[in-house]
């Protein structure tokens, strides 16, 4: 399971934000929004042109269009 949160580095972003991230898992006050999933994570490219970079795009278009849908926006 951590294997596979750690593939994005979210495995890393709960343990080093796990304060900040605690409304994600244990509820709050509101709703979290399409934007504060987004704001949650910084895209690191790999160099323009490579199939490393080519695969980022795609993964983050996935998201995207997942958070959309989790959202209602799609």
């Amino acid at each position: 399971f951590m294997d596979g949160l750690q593939t994005l580095e979210v495995s890393s972003a709960i343990i080093n934000n796990h304060e900040t991230l605690k409304i994600l898992f244990v509820g709050g006050l509101q709703p979290i929004s399409l934007q504060d999933m987004q704001d949650l994570f910084s895209v690191q490219h790999a160099e323009p042109g490579s199939n490393k970079r080519r695969l980022e795009n795609q993964t983050i278009y996935f998201w995207n269009d997942w958070l959309m849908e989790v959202d209602g926006m799609s």
